[in-house]
């Protein structure tokens, strides 16, 4: 087979979480298939793609120009057609005038459940449900997500599959309080701490009412570790900042913004738990790595999280800042709580892997081309 695979994520600045699927995806295809050809699309060169030079299954194609427009809907369909694929795999958008089978990655439907989407989210998520009642197969990440798609954009249960994400194999126990001390210098901490990693800016994520939760729990005294919200800012976060100055936390809750590759594992190694209480996930591919490196998790009930966490995660209903409270107090002041958090995180997280999720959708390559 010859598979063509749009990567333009891993370059575009955009979407992380779509970037890394793609990225990581790719990466376990062509490193578990001996057999077949690969011509990864791409928007512009990147070190990421230089892995693959010496492979002749691997071809990298450049789609130009940067306009989502012009490049997905005129550019892209013109290459496949010269590259005589037999299957091609997108993220979300399918355009005209593809004529092979075609996969359609779609994470979730977000843009659909909220009431606050803007024009440019609506057409997105006008687009993704035309585009999959076209695209001849959808992997998703989830059973949650699976079946929003079947229901919201009214396609046959056996069109689309779910396939986990898995943590990278850098999120592992940082067991060097040295090493720790040192991550914690570089960003400013300077004691115990809880951490949330994530899109500050993101109304899903429910940061404020996890600083509303950390308010309440230093005032009654039942907190003394400082709360660290890591992740992308944008001038949306000036609403986060003002709510920690309006509380009187700016010495309490630090904002460091995105913390690189190789400071994350120690990060989330040293923390005395992780809270990620979203309201909404197609996955949540922060909770396993925060298992991953044997760090508490309390997360939410809400959408996919359960599936991720299973029984290795302390649960509250997402927005709820009273059961937040109490949950942050119980992993915080109960070792044995803690350590059984810490164990079971640690068996769940090799229940997913890249090279599962390569294999899983490989089989829906070969069954497409058949």
């Amino acid at each position: 087979m010859r598979i063509g695979i749009d990567t333009h994520f891993i370059t575009s600045g955009q979407a992380t979480g779509n970037g890394t699927y793609t990225a990581e995806l790719v990466k376990a295809l062509i490193s578990i298939d001996e057999i077949n050809e690969y011509v990864l699309y791409a928007m512009q060169d990147h070190p990421y793609y230089h892995q693959f030079k010496d492979n002749a299954r691997v071809r990298v194609r450049y789609v130009l120009p940067h306009s989502g427009l012009v490049r997905n809907f005129l550019r892209l369909p013109w290459c496949v057609a010269q590259d005589k694929l037999d299957v091609l795999h997108l993220q979300y958008i399918l355009p005209w005038f593809v004529a092979v089978p075609t996969v359609l990655a779609v994470h979730d439907l977000y843009y659909l459940h909220t009431q606050k989407s803007s024009f440019y989210e609506k057409v997105l998520g006008g687009l993704t449900v035309f585009s999959s009642k076209r695209a001849s197969h959808i992997v998703t990440l989830s059973e949650y997500s699976r079946q929003d798609i079947i229901s919201r954009c009214s396609v046959d249960d056996d069109r689309v599959t779910a396939i986990p994400l898995a943590a990278h194999p850098r999120f592992y126990p940082v067991l060097s309080q040295e090493a720790i001390s040192a991550v914690k210098a570089r960003l400013g901490i300077q004691r115990d701490y809880m951490l949330f990693v994530g899109r500050t800016e993101d109304p899903r994520k429910n940061v404020p009412a996890l600083i509303d939760a950390y308010a309440q729990l230093k005032a009654q005294k039942r907190v003394a570790a400082q709360l660290v919200i890591a992740g992308k800012k944008s001038s949306l976060t000036e609403k986060i900042e003002q709510l920690i100055t309006n509380l009187g936390l700016e010495n309490d809750v630090l904002l460091p913004g995105i913390v690189s590759d190789d400071d994350l594992p120690g990060l989330l190694s040293g923390a005395r738990v992780f809270v990620f209480v979203s309201s909404f996930e197609g996955f949540g591919l922060p909770v396993l790595e925060a298992m991953a490196c044997g760090t508490p998790v309390i997360t939410s009930s809400a959408t996919s999280l359960p599936e991720v966490a299973g029984n290795a995660a302390l649960m509250v209903s997402p927005g709820n800042v009273g059961e937040l409270m109490e949950a942050i107090t119980r992993v915080l002041d109960d070792e044995v709580l803690w350590n059984n958090l810490r164990e079971q995180g640690l068996k769940r997280t090799p229940l997913f892997s890249w090279e599962h999720s390569a294999r899983e959708t490989l089989k829906i390559y070969e069954m497409l081309a058949l």
